[in-house]
C-alpha cells in the first residue's frame, strides 16, 4: 500500500491492527486476548490502539464485518454471472468458499467460529444481516436449479442450511499445507455435494 496521505496512514494503521488483532485470537483466543497483546504486536502502546477503535469488541466487529462482506460480495459476484448455470455457480462458490476458509487466503476463519457471541446486540445483528444476504444468494441458485430442472425438487431453506453446512463445518478439522491437496478434497466436495442436489428424496 503506497502511503501518501494522512489518510492512506490511517487506514494503514488501522488494518495493521486488525491484521495482528486476527492472527492472536486464532492463536490465543479472543477471551484471551487484550489491547496491551494486540498493541504489542503492532509495536506500539496500547494508547495508540485507542486512537483507532474504542474497545477490543469494536476490533472483533470490523474483523468480522470485512469477512462477512467479503465473502458475501464474493457470492453475489458468481450470482449474477449470466455465463455460468446453477450447478457451476455452486461448484464456483464451494470453491471460492473452500480457498477463503481453508487455503491460503483464509479470510472467513473467524467469521464462522463462535467469536459472534462476543459482540454487542446491536453489531451482531448486523453481521446476521450480512448472512442473511449470504443465505438468499444460495437460496437464489438453489431455486434457479429447480426451476431449470438442475437440482430435484426439494425444500429450498432446508436445501441452503445444508448447503452451507457442509461448506463450512470443513474449517472445523480440515488442516492442509499442500494446495493440490485441497483442491483434490474440494472437487469432491463438489461432486458430492450437487450428487445430492440431483438425487435428493425428501419425505412427503
Amino acid at each position: 500500500m503506497a502511503i501518501k496521505t494522512r489518510r492512506d496512514f490511517s487506514n494503514y494503521q488501522k488494518q495493521m491492527i486488525l491484521d495482528n488483532a486476527r492472527v492472536l485470537f486464532e492463536e490465543t483466543g479472543y477471551e484471551k486476548t487484550n489491547i496491551k497483546s494486540i498493541a504489542k504486536a503492532c509495536s506500539f502502546g496500547p494508547a495508540n490502539l485507542y486512537n483507532y477503535f474504542s474497545s477490543k469488541e469494536e476490533i472483533l466487529f470490523e474483523i468480522l464485518k470485512q469477512e462477512a462482506e467479503q465473502l458475501v460480495k464474493s457470492l453475489n459476484e458468481v450470482e449474477n454471472s449470466n455465463d455460468l448455470n446453477a450447478e457451476q455457480k455452486l461448484r464456483a462458490i464451494i470453491k471460492g468458499v473452500a480457498d477463503f476458509s481453508i487455503g491460503r487466503k483464509r479470510r472467513t476463519r473467524l467469521l464462522y467460529m463462535k467469536y459472534t457471541v462476543d459482540l454487542t446486540p446491536e453489531h451482531r445483528k448486523y453481521i446476521n444481516k450480512i448472512r442473511d444476504a449470504q443465505d438468499e444468494c444460495i437460496r437464489g441458485i438453489i431455486r434457479k436449479g429447480m426451476k431449470n430442472g438442475e437440482f430435484a425438487k426439494m425444500d429450498e431453506t432446508f436445501a441452503t442450511y445444508a448447503f452451507y453446512t457442509m461448506m463450512l463445518r470443513t474449517r472445523v478439522w480440515f488442516a492442509v499445507d499442500d494446495k493440490a491437496t485441497q483442491d483434490k478434497y474440494t472437487e469432491f466436495k463438489c461432486d458430492y455435494i450437487m450428487a445430492a442436489m440431483k438425487n435428493c428424496k425428501t419425505s412427503k
